[in-house]
């Protein structure tokens, strides 16, 4: 038996007076997402632990666009990358910040 979603399309997500999304919760057929926006999520799933669903989740329950899920990645993946290289922040220079915004 399916499960309800947001509006309450079964197995999907109901946009307005548009039809579900997708049929099912395997995600096996998509109908109303262009091939772009298809691309760009299934971009984001291979960068992330995140499932194609709980990406358009994030996007309309959230307000966070798939431009905005891209770059945030972007930032956690080169933050990633520094950390591995050994370049993180010395201690004085995270005084010098903490000091900065000290509201003593």
């Amino acid at each position: 038996m399916g499960t309800m979603n947001l509006s309450g399309c079964s197995d999907g997500i109901f946009l307005a007076t548009r039809p579900c999304l997708w049929q099912n919760s395997n995600m096996d057929r998509i109908d109303g997402i262009s091939d772009d926006l298809l691309r760009r999520i299934d971009a984001l799933t291979a960068r992330s632990t995140l499932t194609r669903a709980q990406i358009i989740e994030d996007a309309l329950a959230r307000g966070r666009s798939l431009a905005w899920q891209e770059n945030w990645i972007s930032g956690v993946q080169a933050g990633l990358e520094e950390a591995d290289r050994g370049e993180f922040a010395t201690e004085e220079e995270i005084a010098l910040v903490l000091n900065k915004y000290s509201t003593a």
